[in-house]
């Protein structure tokens, strides 16, 4: 498993675009010692055109942070943003340094942990689960509302919040998937 890239669908179209634009702003060297996983909607084969692409990474230690920060803020269209999220210590950093959008989100805390990885974990799985079907209905969906998470709980007749619903399905084993999956698309 590539720890750039631990869920990716193989074909994923536009993702040696993502991960040229990250290479080419110096944003993975930057990174490179807190762990940077590219995530969203990329990886999956579910990004639109004004798609950004997403980084997570550690936030700890907060000295390398710091500096990964500092070598980023060169780039066009740096911000960065530190707040505390569910209780966590979290920095949203974004640059466009071409043509596309970049977000690095780091969290306190391990990264298999946070919010945005369960997320893509769960998503991936999904994905794998179902297939085309899936798919094609979040980026019908999608094409509408630029988020991902609320179309995922919209096909799967999710209650809540979706984000917090995704996160709760991140623990469920494949087989509670397939019926949920079933239940929602019927013959998956």
């Amino acid at each position: 498993m590539d720890p750039l890239l631990p869920y990716h669908v193989p074909d994923a179209s536009d993702l040696p675009t993502a991960l040229g634009a990250l290479r080419g702003a110096g944003i993975l060297r930057a990174l490179s010692r807190l762990g940077p996983v590219i995530a969203g909607t990329f990886p999956l084969d579910l990004n639109l055109p004004e798609s950004d692409v997403d980084v997570l990474c550690r936030l700890q230690p907060a000295s390398l942070f710091r500096a990964a920060a500092q070598s980023i803020s060169r780039l066009p269209g740096y911000s960065l943003r530190v707040s505390v999220r569910r209780g966590r210590r979290t920095a949203v950093c974004r640059v466009r340094p071409g043509r596309l959008p970049l977000e690095i989100f780091a969290q306190s805390g391990p990264l298999r942990s946070q919010r945005g990885y369960r997320h893509l974990e769960v998503e991936y799985r999904l994905l794998s689960l179902c297939g085309g079907s899936l798919r094609e209905g979040i980026l019908k969906l999608r094409r509408a509302d630029a988020r991902t998470e609320p179309p995922f709980a919209q096909l799967l007749r999710l209650r809540g919040d979706p984000h917090d619903a995704l996160e709760r399905l991140a623990s469920s084993p494949d087989a509670a998937l397939r019926e949920l999956l079933h239940r929602a698309l019927g013959d998956v």
